[in-house]
Parts: structure tokens; sequence; C-alpha cells
């Protein structure tokens, strides 16, 4: 983004650090503190400043899609390029398939060229030849279902009820009282969840609220209730408080098998699904793009081979599954709070699971009836004074077991081993080709260890960033230059394919 010209735009719109820089783990947002965790005081806060020029930031996503939408026009008005909105997928045709098994790409030094089924706006549909695809389209991508490629990993880890509610005065009230947060983990006999602060001074806001289906359906939750219930207010009590939308949605750690499959590629979310534990969901998918575009447009002017595009699934799928590794250790380490407080959501799912199988026993009414007043019971310790619980909270955070902000490690210190990186062109022995990686098998990382690394020069990783000072002739160099000098930012580089492109490689440099 910041080569794109966007970080001054995007930090124009991103809310005071004050407001998101730390997580509450409290008994309502308006409530008592448990613990307060301060990430902008950590280790991996102070590496990131080193490593980067850019910093750490927070913006919603449907701002950040506004904003690149905006661009994206203004470059196809440039460019003769064609934008069709309204127009869908129906069906891919002439796409190499191979069996679900295989994560190797298919070269694409030959020529596939595929023919699309589009459906318009105004239901004209009509077909359309292309030299190469690219899939981003979703996490129900009709381009992958069309290249037979499957999506290996962990699925269904949990279920929340996503609710989108708006008020200025919430944020009002909290940000005097030093109650701004990114995410308030709330834990109380009511009710428990997860309110993400999208924007304070604008009202934004979003409660994750977990529920157990299909025994519990959507449409019987309270989300009214359960919202003020985490927020710790009456109804009525928040003037301008509105409720826009609720949906569920599943969590999973997903990644496909192949990113790549003759002249079809897949990007974001149609190559992967993150658990948000982390923050790498959008941010992979804007590598991923960053990694393809300049590929593409080497190729497109007739620059490099077309074989170079197969560098993107050896270089962005194995990065992938690294974070993804990461992704999966965060949720597991954003339970230990909970879990502290006496609240094992393991014993809660197995729980459901016996009364789901129980159908022929009891009606889904019953079962239902059941479930909530299982949760009912497992809460109602939790009615007692914050002080007295909040010691095995406090005791998780300040061991740094709990879920973490920033990952300068995995934002940064990835090395691409594709065939763009030269080391591997060159026989490096560091730098062999790597089997499929097995993320979902593989024990918790260990932790700690986001700033236990140093940025080196290789091919394939990120050039390493540094702070010069500038000083001008005659000057002692023991200071900063006069007249504007001093310290400034500056990236020695961010290629990472040798000199044919740039590729920033960070899968998670600004949280959402």
């Amino acid at each position: 983004l910041r080569e794109a010209g966007l970080e001054r735009e995007i930090w124009d719109m991103v809310p005071p650090s004050e407001h998101w820089r730390a997580f509450r783990y409290c008994q309502s947002l308006v409530g008592t503190d448990y613990c307060r965790d301060d990430h902008f005081a950590s280790a991996e806060f102070r590496m990131q400043s080193q490593v980067s020029p850019s910093r750490v930031a927070q913006l919603s996503q449907p701002r950040l899609e506004s904003l690149l939408l905006q661009r994206a026009q203004a470059a196809a008005e440039q460019s003769g390029s064609q934008l069709l909105f309204g127009t869908s997928l129906e069906s891919l045709s002439g796409v190499p398939c191979r069996s679900s098994s295989s994560s190797s790409s298919s070269s694409s030094s030959k020529s596939y060229p595929v023919t699309a089924t589009l459906r318009e706006s105004n239901g004209h549909v009509h077909e359309q030849e292309f030299d190469l695809v690219v899939g981003a389209d979703g996490a129900r991508s009709r381009v992958r279902q069309a290249l037979g490629v499957a999506m290996r990993g962990e699925h269904d880890l949990e279920a929340f009820a996503s609710v989108h509610f708006a008020s200025r005065e919430l944020g009002a009230r909290l940000a005097p009282e030093n109650k701004g947060a990114m995410l308030s983990f709330v834990f109380n006999a009511r009710a428990m969840g997860v309110v993400v602060s999208h924007d304070m001074r604008a009202g934004e806001w979003v409660l994750h609220l977990p529920f157990f289906p299909p025994v519990q359906k959507l449409e019987h939750l309270d989300v009214r209730q359960a919202v003020l219930d985490c927020l710790g207010v009456r109804d009525g009590e928040l003037r301008d408080f509105k409720l826009h939308s609720t949906r569920a949605w599943g969590m999973h750690a997903v990644c496909a098998a192949s990113f790549k499959r003759g002249p079809v590629m897949l990007v974001g979310d149609a190559a992967h699904q993150f658990p948000p534990s982390g923050g790498f969901g959008v941010n992979a998918g804007l590598v991923d793009a960053h990694n393809l575009a300049w590929k593409l447009a080497l190729v497109a002017r007739g620059e490099a081979d077309a074989a170079l595009l197969d560098s993107y699934d050896e270089e962005r799928r194995p990065a992938t599954e690294e974070a993804l590794a990461v992704a999966v250790d965060n949720y597991r380490r954003g339970l230990l709070p909970a879990r502290a407080l006496g609240l094992d959501r393991g014993a809660m799912a197995a729980a459901v699971s016996l009364l789901g199988a129980a159908e022929g026993v009891s009606s889904s009414s019953a079962r239902e009836r059941m479930v909530q007043g299982l949760l009912r019971a497992g809460r109602q310790h939790l009615a007692a004074p914050a002080w007295l619980l909040a010691g095995s909270v406090r005791k998780v955070v300040e061991a740094r077991e709990a879920l973490p902000l920033l990952f300068p490690r995995t934002d940064k210190g990835q090395v691409y081993r594709g065939s763009s990186a030269v080391s591997y062109a060159a026989g490096d022995p560091n730098a062999a080709k790597p089997a499929p990686l097995q993320f979902w098998l593989r024990s918790p990382l260990a932790r700690g260890g986001q700033a236990d690394w140093a940025p080196e020069l290789r091919a394939g990783a990120l050039v390493p960033h540094a702070w010069v000072t500038a000083i001008r002739d005659g000057e002692d160099d023991g200071g900063p230059a006069r007249g504007g000098g001093g310290v400034e930012r500056r990236a020695a580089g961010h290629g990472v394919g040798g000199a044919s492109g740039s590729d920033g490689q960070d899968t998670g440099g600004g949280r959402q």
C-alpha cells in the first residue's frame, strides 16, 4: 500500500492509536477490566518499528475496500481496461484439472485459452475467452471449484454470530476512561463475546458472539440483549444505539492445495481462509495480489516468459501455510484467558455434540434450551467482583501467552523459495524447494518468538530496512542535520525476485 501511494491516505483514515493499541479483558465495555494488554509496550512493537518504514495501522475492511476500489477505477480509466460490475461467473471451460491431492502448479509456458461463461445484471449470458484468469471470488470460489482444487486444513474451528451495530455515544463514553481497545474480550454472567472497535469516533462496532450450531439456531438468539449485556448498558441508555445486521460465520484455517493451475490463479479468500486471530486474512490477500501483479505485468509486456507465473504458487502458498500455522496457534492462545476464568470451550463443545447426537431422544427446541441452560450455568461464577477473578487473567497476559497483536517475524521474516528467487536458481542449499507444509498437523509454535529474529540480506527475503541520518557537508555527524535533516525513514528495497520484481511480502502489515 505504501508502494501504491496509499499509505498517507490510509493514515488520514486511521483512528488515534489510543483507541486500538490495546486488548481489553473485561466484564463489559463500560464495566471493570480484568486486565488490559498494551501491545505498543511489547518487544514485537519495538521490533516492528525497527524493521519497517511503515507503521502498523487499524483500518476496517469496508473503508480499505472503498479506497482500493476508487484507485482501481482510476487505473482502469487511465489504461482503457474494463471493470464490469453486476457481472457474475457462471462457469469456466478449458481449465486444466488435476487430482485435488496434487499441489504443484501446471506449467504456464503453454497456452491454455480459458472460456468463461458470464452473466450480466440484466440476465444476458455470453462467453468470452481469456489467456489468463485470476480467481479473487471469495471463500466459495467458483474459479477454484472449476479447477477442482481442494481446501486443506482445519474446518469449523468455531461458529459466531457477527453483529454490526453503531453508537457514537459509546465511544465518547469509553475514550475519557481510557477504555479504548481494538478487541474487548467480554466475560460476564449474562453473556460473553468479542467486541471489535472499528472506529470509536464514528461509532462503528462489531460483536462476535459464539454459538453452537446446529443445536443453537441463529434466528433464536436474542442478539440485541446479548449486545447490551456485553456493553454493560440497559436498553435505551445509549440513545443513538442502532443494530445494523447479524450474520453467522464459521471459523476455518484452510489453504488451497494449489494456487495455480495452467493459466488460472487463485488469490485472497479463494486461496485461503484464516481465523481472524492475528488479522492475516485481508493482508495475506493483498500480498497475494501484489506478488502476482508484477509478474502478470512483466508477462503481459513480453518482458518475461509466462513460466514466471509458476513462482506465484511456489512462493505464496508456503508463506500462507506458515501464516496459517501462526493464526491457528493464535486462536488457541485467544482461548487461554477464558480458560483461566473457568470457561472451557472444548468441554462445552463436547457437551453440545452429545446433545446434538440425541436427536431421537428429545426435540430440537428442548436440546436448544438445554444448551442455553448449560451456557448460563457455566457463567454464573462470573457474577463475582472483577478483582476476585482478575489475577488468573493477568497471569496469562503477563506471561505473554494471550493473543498478540503484532507479528514482525511472520510479517517480515518469511523467505520465498520459489523460482523467482535468485538463490533457488543458483542452487542455494538453504533454498531447496519445500514439500507442501502440513501446517494443521504441527504442534503449537513456540510463543514469544515473533521478535526473536534478525532481518538478513538473502535472495527471497524482504530486503532489510534501516534508519539513516542525513548529514550535510561540514556538519558534525553526532546529531541530526539542520534544515530538515535528521533521521529519515527509507526502505532499502522490496525486491524478493531479483531485479525483475518487488513484493513487500507483508502478510499482516496492517492488522484488521
